[in-house]
């Protein structure tokens, strides 16, 4: 045997070997072919873990402000969908809460200056509701902070699948006065 070949078979051992194992080679012989030797090298096992990832194109989704339409018929269907992506090797649910500050069930209701009227302090947080479908199958986002709502349920594993978020408001002429309003939520992908 060639010391190159020699050396060639030992570095083969050495990188191809996991810590703590033993393996033998022997290479002779007058050709090419006679001279490579093979251990067999079993890997040790790999842990792969639960993967899920949850992308927003923004984290700012914009409300129309409500029109005597939608005081009318009390709600107002937001058109464009918040644009989320989920990536996940496991089945997941996409779920929404209230995430207001303080543990706040409500809206933050800003006055208008100048309105003379203050704006409403006690609007609900249910009355955000959501859908992956717009016009229907809309759920209201509890007004507790420890609760939330399904979005989508027992969805495969899939990658960089494009979901649609649709919100509804709801709006009332007796209880909805003149002002800014906001409601911070908060959106969970959880993996089986």
């Amino acid at each position: 045997m060639t010391s190159r070949a020699l050396i060639l078979c030992m570095l083969a051992v050495l990188l191809a070997a996991p810590v703590g194992a033993q393996g033998t080679c022997t290479a002779q012989g007058a050709t090419q072919s006679l001279r490579t030797c093979t251990v067999a090298v079993a890997m040790a096992p790999l842990a792969l873990p639960r993967l899920g990832r949850l992308t927003i194109a923004t984290n700012n989704a914009g409300l129309t402000a409500p029109s005597f339409n939608g005081f009318d018929v009390q709600y107002v269907n937001e058109s464009s969908a918040v644009a989320l992506t989920v990536s996940a090797n496991v089945p997941w649910d996409l779920r929404l809460r209230n995430n207001q500050g303080g543990g706040s069930g409500f809206w933050t209701g800003t006055s208008t200056p100048g309105a003379g009227i203050a704006a409403a302090a006690t609007k609900p947080a249910s009355e955000l509701l959501a859908s992956p479908t717009f016009g229907a199958g809309y759920l209201a986002i509890p007004n507790s902070q420890a609760a939330s709502i399904n979005v989508l349920t027992n969805q495969p594993a899939v990658g960089a699948r494009n979901v649609p978020l649709y919100l509804r408001s709801v709006w009332s002429y007796t209880f909805d006065t003149p002002g800014s309003y906001s409601l911070i939520t908060a959106l969970s992908l959880v993996l089986y």
